[in-house]
């Protein structure tokens, strides 16, 4: 009898052992912790990813400030050997690099994985797995409306952006003749020539895309910050941002594709997976909503009323 007693107590505190355990959750993204669109990202999934409720562990390849293709070939690897260690339930990634890293070095045919902020198509890496996520989209005519809202031409513009592998990839998504100039450039000193030239022509309207990836004269990494704080101090045309951060980091406006959002949606897909194992059946959402933004301070900067636009949307 004290045998079958025995046996029942070690059941018992095996299933109770069972049921106090936390799903396991990894999440890859593609830059580094403190890179404001990895901190929205990472804001909007903790909306509904609750960190009390699942083990959760954070994986970054910080593939903005090293841009070279070969430091992320070589850091992928014990990235998602950590990863594979940590036997998640479910894998989440950010952006296209950890996309990327999945398709050159995970073999995980069935594992369930969920993405958000890609600008690739999804369809066109080669990863063995089951997989769903949402994707974002540059509102290039939108925000140019908003420029006409607040009573600014947008008839001569250009357009300006590093050559990160992210820039890239959004340049798909616009149609580049309707600009009068398109720059790609990391050297931050082109920049510098380029918006200076523009102060002396006809441009009206300064579309910045993305400026994350820059360097200076002595090829070292340029704080995204310090370029926008250069461009208020010398630039007096309109500019358009096309994120969230561009116009927190002082860009004038812009209708902007929010990492936020987007993870937010993440989040709720991850959560039912989790409680219910229920995988998304559609693999590729579109996030198509913008949000229109405007910097109160660099508008006031440019001598811009943002008045006009009290009864706009």
């Amino acid at each position: 009898m004290l045998k079958y007693f025995i046996i029942i107590c070690v059941l018992l505190a095996i299933l109770i052992s069972c049921l106090g355990q936390k799903s396991k959750v990894a999440i890859l993204y593609s830059y580094y912790s403190d890179y404001k669109w990895t901190i929205n990202e990472n804001n909007g999934l903790m909306e509904n990813l609750d960190s009390q409720k699942y083990e959760i562990r954070n994986y970054y390849l910080d593939s903005k400030k090293q841009t070279q293709k070969q430091w992320l070939h070589e850091q992928c690897p014990a990235i998602l050997a950590k990863i594979i260690d940590f036997e998640p339930k479910l894998l989440i990634v950010f952006d296209d690099n950890a996309l990327r890293c999945l398709e050159k070095f995970a073999i995980m045919p069935d594992f369930p994985i969920l993405f958000g902020g890609i600008n690739k198509n999804p369809n066109s890496y080669q990863i063995k797995a089951k997989m769903a996520g949402v994707v974002g989209t540059i509102h290039l005519e939108e925000s140019l409306e908003l420029l006409t809202k607040l009573g600014l031409p947008n008839t001569n513009k250009v357009l300006i952006t590093d050559e990160s592998e992210t820039s890239k990839f959004f340049l798909e998504q616009i149609p580049l003749e309707a600009f009068e100039e398109v720059v790609v450039e990391n050297n931050f000193a082109i920049w510098q020539q380029k918006v200076l030239q523009w102060q002396r022509s006809d441009i009206d309207a300064l579309c910045v895309l993305l400026y994350h990836a820059l360097r200076d004269s002595q090829g070292n990494y340029l704080p995204p910050q310090q370029l926008v704080n250069w461009i208020q101090e010398n630039n007096r045309i309109p500019e358009i941002g096309f994120f969230d951060f561009s116009i927190e980091d002082g860009l004038l406006c812009g209708v902007t594709t929010s990492g936020y959002e987007q993870s937010k949606l993440v989040g709720k897909m991850a959560v039912t997976y989790l409680e219910d194992g229920t995988f998304p059946t559609k693999k590729i959402h579109h996030y198509p909503y913008g949000k229109p933004r405007i910097n109160i301070g660099r508008a006031r900067e440019l001598g811009i009323d943002v008045r006009k636009l009290q009864n706009w949307r």
